[in-house]
């Protein structure tokens, strides 16, 4: 599974590509969290969420190509 649809020069920038795509959905998800919770609010966190577990399933299977080679 691909987070994101463009490939990349090497492992080392995809690497750096999903920890700062994890970073930022972290950070919208706690903004999220932060305010008042209601209808929309509450989509928007399991939206983003799901992006999040998306984005980190992508990033393991990147990791264990470093132990390919």
């Amino acid at each position: 599974m691909k987070y994101f649809y463009k490939e990349s020069t090497g492992l080392n920038d995809d690497i750096k590509r999903h920890r700062d795509e994890e970073e930022r959905l972290i950070a919208v998800i706690a903004k999220l969290e932060a305010e008042e919770n209601n209808e929309n609010n509450l989509a928007f966190i399991k939206s983003y969420r799901n992006s999040l577990i998306v984005l980190q399933q992508s990033k393991a299977e990147l990791l264990t190509k470093l132990g390919r080679k």
